[in-house]
């Protein structure tokens, strides 16, 4: 078996992995001499001795296909923040997890079990990623001055050696994490301003997700809603005109070095790595579908209708079209600085612009918005020309088409498992389904696995232990417990209240949200609990400055705001006044139940509740 290397990218990962205190106290050094035994760029590495006799050709085929995997990787990061996920205790090979494996150190020495010796996937497995706050020299600058109590410049941070920059940043995952999350909140304020750079559509609002791959620094997803973004309609020429002047107005992927440096570009140009690679028909390709299409101006493209439909003939001759234009611009793409214009990128592929969409429009299954893009900036992801030089880090904006695809990417999204513990647990179950064990037992063994196989970086650990949320809504969300009343959990009052009230009273529940609905007012008796939970508040007393308790199950939870819109109007029980909610909320009904259908068709009549 033959893999391709690159020797000087595995001398500048090892000369950076013996500088660590790990290796160090292992005695572990590096020699130049191996370097100067393989100079070249790239070098066969014969795995196992009896590959040596593989046929000459078989040798030459695999080496080409070898070669082709390895170009694919185009990513010059450098070096850092070492984690393990492949490692001998945690192979994704089957069947192997439970070979035990030793190391005779020595003759005569004992050898060491892999599963005695701690040190043994850092030192054998160690995986290595770039960290992206090694460009984030105000950072530099804070660590500095945090860990070595020095005062440096930004342009000394700038000039520090990469592995400084490394060690400075593993040190100290709080003051990283504090560093982003104050920038986040800084170009919100940015964002959420009146004269922003959404040029006149105010944000209305937003959902932020933050994740860490496992280079460990974390990312933000997100979602804004725009006030009076216009909203796409096929049918409606008016409106997909509206759209697209909207999308230009606010989304580009231009290279033009007038509007911005060639170093901001660079952020937003697409190089292929290992994590974009995937395959296709024993074909590698992008999985994010990279090169781009270069279109004339900007597009909304829907898929072939039912009068439209291709035979399999014309299927066939736009399939072998589009692979040699996705051959042509892979090699154009290579070449930032062509200077085709579209129509010389046409006559290139030999194809009229009709042809070009309806091939694009073939392999379609909905609308799909196609940027206005030139032939030199088919790797270029969409930006915002407002935030990038503000943001100065990689972004992809989109306009979304389709509501229900949105939500299905989100809820899909959101449920996705964290690295490998489905398959932990598929494992584990695999393994309990062998034995007679007790449901209390079954669950002590999935939830060691769970807890002792989820691998988290620094910085996210460092989220968890100071609590700081990692998802952020422009609304909050109001839990209502749609449960039978004998099902409900309810709090009991405080002991202070509890001690004023007659020995056999009965009234030792707080109110929740389901007994302030019942008695509100005849008034309001149109009101369904789910705008009840949403668009109200209940204060104790009627004046503008009250005291709100908010609607929930929860008496800790309380709220000072005033609501001049309409007046309160007072509870059948008189302990209180409902008042409309300044707050925007979303209704969380209990996930087991079938929501407002089973409020309606489940509930009893009158005050029965």
């Amino acid at each position: 078996m033959y893999e391709t290397i690159r020797p000087k990218v595995v001398h500048t990962a090892v000369k950076y992995l013996v500088e660590q205190e790990l290796y160090k106290g292992e005695g572990i050094i590096i020699s130049d001499d191996w370097l100067n035994e393989y100079s070249n760029e790239r070098e066969n590495f014969i795995v196992k001795d009896e590959d040596k006799k593989i046929d000459a050709n078989e040798i030459m085929k695999k080496s080409e296909f070898d070669d082709n995997d390895a170009n694919w990787n185009e990513s010059d990061d450098k070096p850092i923040n070492p984690v393990a996920t492949e490692t001998l205790l945690n192979d994704e090979i089957e069947d192997q997890n439970d070979i035990g494996i030793k190391f005779a150190p020595a003759e005569n020495n004992r050898p060491i079990s892999i599963l005695m010796d701690m040190k043994v996937d850092e030192l054998t497995f160690p995986k290595i990623y770039c960290a992206a706050e090694t460009k984030r020299s105000e950072l530099i600058v804070i660590l500095a001055n945090v860990l070595g109590n020095k005062v440096i410049t930004l342009e000394e941070a700038e000039n520090m050696s990469y592995e400084k920059k490394c060690d400075l940043i593993r040190q100290d995952p709080v003051t990283c994490v504090h560093y982003f999350e104050h920038r986040l909140k800084c170009l919100w304020e940015i964002l959420s301003a009146p004269s922003g750079p959404f040029q006149g559509y105010e944000l209305e609002d937003k959902y932020v997700r933050i994740e860490f791959q496992a280079r460990g620094s974390p990312h933000v997803h997100a979602l804004i809603w725009l006030k009076n973004a216009p909203k796409y309609d096929k049918n409606k020429p008016e409106s997909i005109k509206e759209c697209i002047e909207f999308i230009d107005k606010l989304i580009s992927v231009s290279s033009k070095p007038t509007q911005f440096s060639e170093e901001l570009i660079s952020l937003q140009r697409h190089k292929h790595s290992h994590t974009c690679k995937k395959y296709v028909n024993g074909c590698i390709k992008c999985r994010f579908s990279i090169p781009y299409f270069p279109m004339r101006e900007t597009m909304i493209l829907e898929p072939f209708s039912d009068d439209e439909k291709l035979t399999k003939k014309e299927r066939e001759e736009i399939s072998k079209k589009k692979e040699n234009v996705m051959k042509e611009l892979e090699k154009i793409s290579k070449d930032i600085d062509n200077s085709l214009t579209f129509d010389e990128f046409l006559v290139h592929i030999n194809m009229s612009e009709k042809e070009y969409i309806k091939m694009i429009r073939a392999d379609l299954k909905k609308a799909k918005v196609f940027l206005k893009r030139a032939p030199n900036e088919i790797r270029i992801n969409a930006y915002n020309p407002q935030i990038m030089p503000l943001h100065r880090a990689n972004m992809d904006i989109q306009f979304i088409l389709d509501s229900y695809a949105c939500l299905k990417y989100c809820v899909e999204y959101i449920n996705k498992s964290g690295n490998g513990m489905s398959e932990l647990l598929r494992e584990a179950l695999n393994e309990l389904k062998k034995g007679n064990n007790t449901v209390r037992e079954r669950l002590r063994v999935i939830a060691n696995k769970f807890l002792n196989s989820s691998e988290i970086s620094a910085q996210e650990a460092v989220y968890h232990i100071l609590s700081i949320p990692l998802s952020i809504s422009s609304r909050s969300t109001v839990f209502i417990n749609t449960n039978r009343p004998e099902n409900r959990i309810s709090m009991l009052k405080s002991d202070e209240i509890l001690q004023k009230l007659e020995p056999d009273s009965k009234d030792v529940f707080v109110e929740g949200l389901i007994e302030m609905y019942v008695n509100r007012p005849d008034e309001m008796k149109n009101v369904c609990l789910a705008d009840f939970a949403s668009m109200y508040n209940i204060s104790k007393k009627k004046t503008d400055n009250d005291r709100i308790i908010e609607n929930s199950d929860d008496e800790d939870i309380t709220e000072n705001e005033s609501d001049n819109r309409t007046a309160p109007v007072k509870m059948k029980n008189g302990k209180g006044w409902i008042k409309t909610s300044n707050a925007r909320r979303i209704d969380s009904l209990d996930p087991r139940l079938n929501g407002l259908v089973y409020l309606h068709n489940k509930f009893p009549s009158g005050n029965n509740w």
